[in-house]
């Protein structure tokens, strides 16, 4: 079978991983079953697994390697098997043995006898993904023509999540926060970054990888340049395409604060035509150069800030902001066919899983009308 791999060869991370090139942070893993622990002479006679772990690093994106090094490490240690030897481990009894395997440490997970990298306990995700990263390394060795099956192990349902988000109270406590900032480029740039995540409902990713040159503008307010009315964002696909999101009139007016401060800063007229480059800038002083993109993780640090400033108990995420932005519009009434074209979820049975019935109870408020007639 023909092999392609797409980025430079995962030696590097595989090294990276090796005990001696980084000190162990987890803590100790009780043993597996015997039943599922590979003997010396089944590891001795199993295919030429080697370059399997390699293979599937290389080919997977940079989040994506790195969270199944993460979970794949610990997995090799509750095995008791290094990592290097981890995909042998799983091939070497055959498809029924690597099946068995798998499902023992889902189970593992599952029942906490088996931690994740936190020491905590993990959520019914955690161990799915788990499970998705073991099964990844058979399926690689398929691939690689070493083995002629896979295995598909049962994953566990997931809790249904808490969509509701912090709530439109805690979100006019944040904006509060971030005006209140005396940095004043500081407290422009969140104000009208918060603005654009909860009034339209965008994605983080989609916020941060806006440049200035993806705006759209109207006419020029007073003590203002020229006011954005549109912002064209790329969406989840990461097919390039980038979709034009009309803007609120509270976020235009930020925005338009914000471009003002921007332009300030990077050298240009600040009612003049924005500067190029990231539409949202780190304020780091460390930083030289070229504007740096502000961060995901930056954000999420100065939303804790300003959510501990603001007194806001609850906890915040950028993604948050979203939900409370859908939970709002349903609440508000507004159908949930049009809610899914705001927030762009591309199929509506998601609003109707995750939204809809925990923010609206449509089953409570059905039982009330059918119990009214009796």
């Amino acid at each position: 079978m023909a092999y392609h791999v797409a980025h430079p060869p995962a030696a590097v991370y595989c090294a990276a991983m090796r005990p001696e090139a980084r000190p162990d942070p987890h803590p100790p893993i009780p043993a597996p079953p015997a039943a599922v622990t590979p003997a010396p002479a089944v590891l001795a006679a199993a295919p030429d697994a080697g370059a399997v772990l390699e293979r599937l690093l290389a080919d997977l994106a940079p989040r994506t390697r790195k969270t199944y090094t993460e979970h794949l490490t610990l997995a090799a240690r509750w095995y008791g098997v290094p990592l290097a030897l981890l995909p042998a481990a799983l091939v070497a009894r055959g498809r029924g043995g690597a099946r068995l395997a798998v499902e023992a440490y889902r189970d593992a997970l599952r029942d906490r006898t088996c931690m994740g990298a936190s020491g905590r306990p993990v959520s019914n995700g955690y161990v799915n993904v788990a499970v998705s990263a073991l099964q990844a390394v058979v399926r690689k060795a398929y691939q690689l023509d070493l083995i002629d099956w896979t295995v598909q192990v049962k994953r566990l349902k997931p809790a249904k999540p808490d969509m509701r988000g912090p709530g439109v109270p805690a979100v006019r406590r944040l904006l509060a926060a971030a005006a209140a900032d005396p940095n004043p480029v500081r407290a422009a740039r969140d104000a009208a970054l918060l603005r654009l995540l909860y009034d339209r409902a965008v994605r983080l990713a989609e916020a941060l990888t806006l440049d200035a040159a993806h705006l759209e503008f109207g006419p020029a307010a007073s003590g203002l340049g020229g006011v954005p009315v549109a912002a064209r964002v790329a969406g989840k696909g990461g097919d390039g395409a980038r979709e034009r999101l009309t803007l609120a009139p509270q976020t235009s007016v930020a925005l338009a604060h914000w471009l003002a401060q921007r332009n300030a800063r990077l050298g240009a007229d600040p009612l003049g035509t924005p500067a190029p480059g990231p539409l949202f800038l780190s304020l780091d002083r460390r930083l030289r150069g070229a504007p740096a993109r502000l961060t995901g993780r930056a954000v999420e640090k100065r939303l804790g800030e300003l959510a501990a400033r603001a007194g806001v108990a609850q906890a915040c995420r950028p993604h948050g902001l979203r939900h409370t932005a859908a939970t709002r519009a349903l609440e508000d009434g507004v159908p949930v066919q049009e809610v899914a074209l705001y927030t762009r979820h591309a199929r509506v049975q998601t609003l109707l899983d995750h939204y809809f019935d925990v923010v609206v109870d449509v089953g409570g408020k059905v039982a009330a009308r059918v119990a009214a007639h009796v």
